[in-house]
């Protein structure tokens, strides 16, 4: 859980992605000024159906109010999980905000100068709901990712030996935890370019970073029909959706690669579009903080200030400081550990 505290207000914006409560301190001090006000931004990273919020253990209303207080914002990544929040928890201040929309753009890019050398790039984790077994003898696939729980683990598992290039481990070396090793944003981006289409097969979950990494940087994905959050960027020019069985997967790649072949997919529209959308799901965002500080100060800041100060936010970013959006997130993250104790 990547923890923030942005002060670049009048009003300070605490942020993270939910996973178990952490309780806010109610008075923060800055500058020698003191703080009984402000907002924080919960950004839901996980797969949520209505059986999940049926349950009144997960982000019950009083939990929310207790660590978070009354000027919390909810980030729902899709129409279909606002919907259900607004059935149990109507409560709730939420607001269509989708994790993926708050990816590094200048980050993840079109690099015209890589040659194609991959058919199919795959970032995931090592987990079965991944469904990575799939991929068994499908031809010219690179593969990349990490074991998020320990290798002995039942659900851990990662590539099928058939996928000759994983990106984590040097060539030679048995494809063990113990072997494993962390690949960088940049290389990463270069494999992305170094691929036609970029691959995703779990059919349910929250924040599928990959899918959008993908996308901005212009290459078309073949996923597996799926519920969660990324699908609200796909459409016809830039994906298809296949399903979970390993001939629908090669049918699929098979059409997508011919279409690559042809010229019919455009990387500068594939990009362009995603970044439309995630500019509706940034100012949503805004608008929301916005009308919360409207409430507490008599000078809240342009809209426009609100959405350039909020636009990036990832936490998997490692202390990375490759762009400025990145150098300030990590600056923002080490004061808020600060007032967190963590």
């Amino acid at each position: 859980m990547k923890f923030e505290l942005n002060t670049d207000f009048d009003v300070p914006i605490w942020r993270f992605f939910y996973c178990s409560p952490c309780k806010i301190p109610y008075t923060i001090e800055l500058n020698n000024k003191k703080y009984n006000n402000w907002i924080c931004i919960i950004q839901i990273g996980c797969f949520i159906n209505e059986d999940t919020l049926k349950s009144t253990l997960y982000m019950s209303e009083k939990e929310i109010n207790l660590y978070y207080g009354a000027n919390h914002i909810i980030c729902i990544p899709n129409m279909e999980i606002y919907n259900l929040f607004q059935k149990y928890r109507p409560n709730l201040n939420c607001c269509l905000a989708n994790h993926n929309a708050f990816i590094d753009e200048t980050l993840y890019n079109i690099d015209y100068s890589q040659k194609k050398i991959y058919d199919l790039f795959v970032n995931s984790q090592f987990l079965d709901c991944k469904n990575l077994n799939l991929l068994e003898n499908i031809d010219n696939v690179c593969g990349m990712g990490y074991y998020p729980c320990s290798e002995n683990e039942k659900c851990c598992i990662p590539f099928p030996s058939s996928v000759k290039k994983v990106l984590n481990f040097k060539n030679g070396v048995e494809r063990v935890q113990k072997n494993w090793e962390w690949v960088e944003p940049l290389e990463n981006i270069k494999t992305i370019n170094s691929s036609k289409i970029g691959g995703i097969f779990s059919t349910a979950e929250g924040a599928c970073f990959s899918s959008s990494e993908y996308l901005l940087c212009g290459i078309p994905v073949l996923s597996c029909k799926c519920q969660g959050g990324r699908e609200i960027f796909y459409d016809n020019q830039n994906s298809e959706l296949c399903d979970p069985n390993n001939s629908s997967i090669r049918e699929t790649l098979k059409k997508m690669l011919i279409k690559y072949d042809n010229g019919e997919y455009n990387k500068e529209s594939i990009r362009n579009n995603h970044i439309k959308i995630m500019e509706i799901h940034r100012t949503n965002l805004s608008k929301a903080v916005l009308n919360i500080m409207k409430k507490i100060t008599l000078d809240p800041p342009p809209l426009e200030k609100l959405t350039e100060s909020l636009k990036h936010y990832h936490p998997n970013n490692r202390g990375y400081d490759y762009t400025s959006s990145y150098k300030r997130q990590n600056q923002r993250e080490k004061l808020a550990v600060k007032f967190l104790k963590l």
